[in-house]
């Protein structure tokens, strides 16, 4: 994957095209998100950020195939799960343990593509930023994955979140994202809860993890940005 100094020019790439539809992905969640053909729509939108992932995969064959496996076993229980079984809260669970799996995978190659950058580029900043963002619905998955088999291990109001009487039921998944990117940013309403061990450590992982992204993150581009312009000055004065 080629990469772009700033102020440069580049094609719509592989980082780009994950990062648009992963922002389209989120931002059109709460407004479909109401059952019916929103939910169709919300699935084919998933649909497309995974398909987007293989392009980050795409410089290691290894990766690609292991992605491409993963996209393929994505694309079967959301779409041809009811062959397998007839239980609607069965296929909804392999939907969300093969979406936590394949997110956290891009999570691992995008980190692993960015610690090989050797200077600040535009495709350093939109892969941080992907990454971000991709670490946000992976634990989204696992927090329903733990509400799934824990009904009640997040609770709205004292009120378990898959328990209809919350008002959240309905849109779970939604409301989930939203819990999601709150516990990543340790922002933290304090509206959704945790109320079970399980939920409690996949927070606090959460907000760890986050912190600690954020903080490493600024801190390499930092470092890249000035290593850029070191070897660019040295280059400079060389005869």
């Amino acid at each position: 994957m080629g990469e772009l100094r700033w102020g440069g020019r580049r094609e719509f790439g592989p980082y780009s095209a994950l990062l648009a539809a992963l922002v389209l992905f989120i931002a059109l969640m709460p407004i479909l998100d109401n059952g019916g053909i929103g939910s169709l729509l919300i699935r084919i939108g998933f649909d497309v950020v995974l398909l987007a992932g293989l392009g980050v995969a795409r410089n290691s064959r290894r990766f690609l195939t292991i992605a491409v496996v993963l996209v393929g076993a994505n694309l079967a229980v959301q779409w041809l799960a009811h062959l397998l079984t007839g239980n609607e809260e069965s296929r909804q669970l392999l939907r969300l343990l093969f979406g936590a799996v394949y997110l956290s995978y891009l999570v691992v190659v995008l980190v692993r593509a960015l610690a090989r950058h050797e200077d600040a580029t535009i495709d350093t900043v939109l892969g941080g930023i992907n990454v971000y963002l991709l670490l946000a619905l992976a634990f989204m998955q696992m927090h329903a994955l733990a509400e799934w088999f824990e009904p009640g291990s997040y609770v709205h109001g004292g009120v378990a979140l898959s328990d209809p009487a919350s008002g959240q039921h309905g849109a779970l998944q939604t409301t989930l994202t939203y819990f999601s990117f709150t516990t990543l940013t340790t922002l933290g309403y304090g509206d959704i809860s945790p109320a079970k061990p399980v939920a409690q450590f996949l927070c606090a992982a959460e907000a760890l993890i986050g912190q600690l992204y954020v903080a490493i993150f600024i801190g390499g581009l930092v470092a890249l940005r000035i290593g850029g312009r070191q070897r660019a000055s040295s280059d400079e004065r060389s005869p």
